[in-house]
């Protein structure tokens, strides 16, 4: 989980101020996610449930909203 949250926060600091978009796969899923900086407008996980975050949140919630995604699908 920690190397989900590392990869897509390091995606976020090199685009400051832009929109980013990536995605890739955790365990057996697959994700793709746009944002601009700390605002996630898409996190959606196997093209299933949207899971978007708060506009302009802390980045600590930024990584708790994001441990909370990667949970509730290793759940």
């Amino acid at each position: 989980m920690q190397e989900f949250i590392n990869e897509i926060n390091k995606i976020r600091l090199l685009n400051k101020n832009r929109w980013y978009f990536t995605s890739g796969s955790f365990g057996n899923h697959v994700y793709q996610i746009k944002g601009y900086n700390t605002w996630l407008q898409v996190c959606m996980i196997d093209a299933n449930i949207n899971h978007p975050s708060g506009m302009d949140i802390s980045v600590a919630e930024f990584k708790k909203h994001l441990a909370g995604v990667v949970e509730y699908y290793q759940a």
